[in-house]
């Protein structure tokens, strides 16, 4: 697997575990960067935090924290079930550097609670991962990170409303945002507009000035057009062969 496909699988399970919880949510975009890292904004959900309380009064307060503990753990543990299974060249160090920071807030989240539970970690390790390896979440986490890494970043209401269909097992529409397809073609639109407005000016003026306008035609139409023309064949050939590794 590549590195981007590993950190899309770490993230997947991070995302997965907090939409899939009752009381954690996405806070925040999940985000796959260059080379091989990703983000993701987990947390606490007040409202169904306050719901259940409601509900039971005798509710234990310290339950949507170990959640939300079980969400950090997944994306570590996500990757040594690559790495165990052979999917991954993962070495011990690769697993430690990737699980590094996740540990560090996992522990300031366990030294949180009350009373304490110094036996909790290993109980919650062992729970995620036999979670992790039922079919339906793992099929859940691979589905995800295809879509994370044809994306590279989704908000978290957008990556919400995935999981949701994905738990579904409906279908996914992983294209662009309809107002980001709109957007596209509107500037794509003003972008033809300039240049057959400079073209006009050009070809239908009695006397052109050949030097003044050829030069505003060729630096403010011609190139820009041009330079999108290359930085779209260089993201095409790119995109095609991150998917052909």
């Amino acid at each position: 697997m590549t590195e981007d496909e590993v950190a899309a699988i770490h993230e997947a399970a991070h995302a997965v575990f907090a939409e899939f919880s009752q009381w954690t949510r996405l806070a925040g975009p999940v985000i796959l960067q260059a080379p091989g890292n990703g983000d993701v904004v987990i947390a606490t959900d007040i409202v169904a935090i306050r719901r259940s309380i409601e509900a039971d009064p005798g509710f234990d307060r310290e339950l949507p924290r170990i959640h939300l503990v079980r969400c950090l753990l997944a994306g570590p543990i996500a990757e040594r079930i690559l790495a165990h299974s052979g999917r991954a060249a993962l070495c011990d160090d690769d697993l430690q550097d990737a699980s590094s920071n996740d540990y560090a807030i996992i522990a300031d989240q366990l030294d949180q609670l009350r009373p304490p539970r110094p036996d909790l970690l290993g109980r919650l390790e062992r729970d995620v991962r036999r979670r992790l390896e039922q079919p339906a979440n793992w099929s859940a986490v691979e589905r995800f990170a295809a879509i994370l890494i044809e994306r590279r970043r989704l908000q978290a209401n957008e990556a919400s409303e995935i999981l949701q269909k994905i738990k579904a097992e409906v279908p996914v529409d992983v294209s662009p945002l309809k107002d980001e397809r709109l957007g596209r073609r509107a500037a794509l639109a003003a972008l033809l507009l300039w240049e057959l407005w400079w073209a006009w000016e050009f070809f239908a003026a009695p006397r052109p000035d050949m030097a003044m306008t050829t030069v505003v035609a060729v630096f403010l139409a011609i190139l820009p057009v041009l330079l999108i023309g290359l930085v779209g064949i260089f993201m095409l050939g790119y995109r095609m062969a991150r998917r052909n590794r």
